[in-house]
């Protein structure tokens, strides 16, 4: 901790007396600050004027206790220029809420439902799991869409448990969440495949793209392919995944992304 009053500190010394941990240092182009209080808009300002940085610096907010979650609108608009994405927090959210489970980001037996024997004495009830972390997952994704973050699912503590990390990762990927922590570097490239479109997949959207083309042309507003309607809302789903390839293509080819699929993403 800093002796000095904190109006005569730098901002280094000023920081890291309420520094909980970073995941980048600071130079460059980015800068990522993991921080236990409240950072102010004149902090990052000294920071970007006395490392030279050009880009705003970005912030991720990790919402992980009962008052961030009832507070998810008011954080997530409290910082529009600089606020990029909000992160579950599963591990400290679960000791605010005082929740008796010991699973980090997993499921639980405890939280389960029996199903009714109906009159029926010698019927085999069965046990069906719940998912304790639906609600705060969905609040989190629904919000950041509303303000325009990006939602990032947190840590899951079993490390050891690959097929776990997969399907904990599928149900934050079905809810819209755009990726999730890893603590271990075993569960990197299991990220990477749940959280990058499968081929079958970007097949599937390039077809959709291409069959709301040629219904444009005709002056429909929507179409059957495989036996399914497709519309405007296909068509909006299709183009922020297309958006999504075309990012992943050029950071792991350099090559640029297709013009106007970014245009009219940003236009739906």
């Amino acid at each position: 901790m800093n002796d000095q009053p904190e109006e005569k500190q730098s901002w280094w010394q000023r920081l890291s007396g309420g520094l909980k941990r970073t995941s980048a240092s600071i130079g460059g182009a980015v800068a990522d600050l993991v921080v236990k209080r409240k950072l102010d808009q004149e902090m990052l300002d000294q920071i970007e004027e006395a490392v030279g940085i050009e880009k705003p610096i970005g912030i991720t907010a990790l919402i992980e206790t009962a008052a961030g979650m009832v507070n998810l609108d008011e954080i997530a608009a409290s910082c529009p220029e600089r606020l990029e994405a909000l992160i579950f927090g599963v591990a400290d959210y679960a000791a605010s809420i005082q929740s008796h489970t010991a699973s980090i980001g997993g499921s639980d037996a405890g939280y389960a439902v029996l199903t009714d024997p109906n009159g029926d004495s010698d019927v085999d009830r069965e046990l069906h799991w719940g998912d304790q972390w639906h609600y705060p997952l969905a609040r989190i994704a629904v919000t950041c869409r509303a303000h325009g973050l990006r939602p990032i699912d947190g840590p899951f503590g079993d490390f050891g448990d690959a097929d776990g990390y997969t399907v904990a990762a599928r149900r934050a990927s079905i809810l819209g969440f755009e990726g999730k922590w890893c603590i271990h570097p075993s569960q990197i490239e299991l990220a990477n495949e749940v959280f990058s479109p499968n081929q079958r997949l970007v097949s599937r959207t390039r077809r959709i793209m291409a069959a709301m083309e040629e219904a444009a042309r005709a002056g429909k507003g929507a179409v059957s392919l495989d036996g399914r309607l497709i519309d405007a809302a296909s068509l909006r789903m299709a183009e922020h995944l297309l958006t999504k390839i075309e990012l992943i293509d050029e950071r792991e080819n350099g090559s640029p992304p297709v013009v106007g699929v970014a245009e009219h993403a940003s236009a739906g």
